[in-house]
């Protein structure tokens, strides 16, 4: 088997989905890995070797045990095996961080959208929530209650996707931030299916630096599959889906894992398969690395410049002399299931609108 067949196996596709099984998530989780295991048995391809094996079986042994230990109430030591697990691939993570070839990105600008009542008037409002509200923040996929966290979005569609579609486009509102610095981010953002696509260029003509990444990739996936699998019970107080990615961020944010990072690039979990597939459509999450009684943590403020927020209502009012060019450069499936072009649409224009309003540094 080479690497183009290993990446059409049904399992190895992404976002993972549990909906159909009756069958605990730890269970779940093994029962991926097994097939995973047994797949990577039947490659055949000198760019993966028996190092690459043993890591990769590391690294599904430190999941499953962190799983383990969480469920019996012990975080920390859920925390620690993780933290081993991920500084043994930490080579590979090198690798699919450094060595993205194939697609250009468009992520010097993203996007933050709110969907309130209140209307703000500065971009603090359009920033994390406050340490003085910590009180409203659930629990999310990559964040603890309680947490602060920065959440992005590579276009006004995957945010507005991110919030549910809010219907109410008076209530609706958006910002584009830029980093006012380098970020370092572990980058989960490709798919296998859209990582097929372009890997498929360049497949079999011996392109030394291409097939290491994949390599890297495919001993990384267990734990971009297991960031990655959608909530099976999505009222529930407790989703052990979250459990990986809330222990990896908190591994950053302790500043534990090896070449140090500042947040995570991850695919939306939100896009359709046929959106997924084409392009890349994902988010980042910044942990806050400070803590105070109020006000925003000081690295994410000195880490971004802000534009005003923008209204989707009021974008309409001065909807006319929009540059659609400026907006990223997309297909984006409709209910009925065609693909239109991102610039073509409403969002799409209101995206590019935001491209004309001034940045700001945070107070």
């Amino acid at each position: 088997m080479n690497f183009v067949d290993f990446m059409q196996l049904p399992f190895f596709q992404l976002p993972l989905d549990r909906s159909a099984v009756s069958f605990d998530f730890l269970d779940y989780i093994k029962s991926t890995f097994r097939e995973y295991h047994d797949s990577i048995a039947k490659l055949s391809t000198r760019y993966f070797e028996a190092s690459h094996v043993t890591r990769s079986r590391e690294l599904t042994n430190g999941i499953t045990e962190a799983i383990e230990h969480y469920y019996n109430g012990s975080p920390y030591k859920a925390y620690e095996a993780l933290v081993k697990a991920i500084n043994i691939v930490s080579p590979d993570l090198d690798k699919i961080i450094n060595g993205a070839l194939w697609a250009s990105d468009h992520d010097e600008n993203l996007f933050r959208m709110r969907c309130c009542d209140n209307r703000p008037h500065t971009i603090e409002e359009m920033c994390h929530v406050p340490f003085e509200l910590r009180h409203l923040i659930a629990t999310q996929r990559y964040s603890i209650p309680g947490y602060p966290s920065l959440y992005l979005a590579s276009s006004v569609y995957v945010a507005w996707k991110e919030l549910r579609q809010p219907p109410q486009k008076d209530k609706v509102y958006t910002v584009k931030m830029t980093g006012a610095e380098k970020l370092k981010v572990i980058d989960f953002s490709y798919t296998p299916q859209y990582l097929l696509s372009v890997y498929n260029i360049v497949a079999g003509k011996g392109y030394q630096r291409e097939e290491e990444y994949i390599a890297s990739y495919i001993v990384c996936w267990p734990l971009l599959a297991s960031c990655a699998v959608r909530s099976k019970f999505s009222s529930a107080q407790f989703k052990s889906e979250y459990i990986i990615p809330q222990l990896l961020l908190q591994a950053i944010r302790n500043n534990a894992i090896s070449g140090g990072f500042d947040g995570i690039k991850y695919f939306s979990m939100s896009a359709s398969h046929l959106e997924l597939e084409r392009q890349r459509l994902h988010n980042y999450v910044f942990p806050v690395k400070t803590s105070k009684p109020t006000g925003l943590c000081d690295f994410i403020k000195s880490s971004f410049k802000s534009t005003p927020p923008l209204s989707w209502s009021d974008f309409i009012l001065i909807r006319s002399g929009v540059d659609k060019t400026k907006c990223y450069s997309m297909e984006i499936e409709m209910p009925a299931g065609m693909l239109v072009r991102y610039c073509d649409t409403e969002i799409g224009e209101y995206e590019a609108k935001l491209y004309d309003l001034p940045e700001a540094a945070y107070k």
